[in-house]
């Protein structure tokens, strides 16, 4: 049977979104980490009680973690 349909042109458009798709997934997870992300609050808060254990501190403000 013969239908006259070019199956190459849809399987290509549908591998393209594939790829595009992935293309930018992976531009954001780049731009993510370059940017900076939010660091764990957990790990920011050990980071800020191991830092006031010093006595020559008097407070931890504006912990920046990158």
């Amino acid at each position: 049977m013969n239908f006259n349909i070019s199956v190459e042109a849809y399987l290509g458009v549908i591998i393209s979104i594939f790829i595009i798709k992935a293309g930018i997934d992976m531009l954001r997870e780049t731009l993510s980490h370059i940017l900076g992300e939010a660091a764990d609050s957990k790990l920011a808060q050990k980071i800020t009680e191991t830092v006031m254990e010093f006595s020559e501190v008097t407070g931890a403000y504006d912990l920046v973690i990158h």
